[in-house]
């Protein structure tokens, strides 16, 4: 798995991912985000007002 990613497409790619309809890529895409570092916080935070609640569930989880 790759860590500290700072590419803000990326981040995105995996904010979304946290949607997925599995449960695996979901979990991936969270734990993922929460060791990308400091440049994931700012995109973590806009999902916590997501409308799908399951992105927001993630997202809180991986700002810790």
């Amino acid at each position: 798995m790759v860590t500290n990613v700072e590419d803000t497409n990326a981040l995105r790619a995996l904010i979304d991912l946290l949607n997925d309809e599995d449960a695996d890529v979901q979990q991936t895409a969270s734990v993922q985000l929460a060791e990308s570092g400091k440049a994931a916080v700012p995109l973590l935070i806009d999902a916590l007002s997501d409308s799908r609640w399951r992105v927001r569930y993630l997202a809180a989880w991986a700002l810790g």
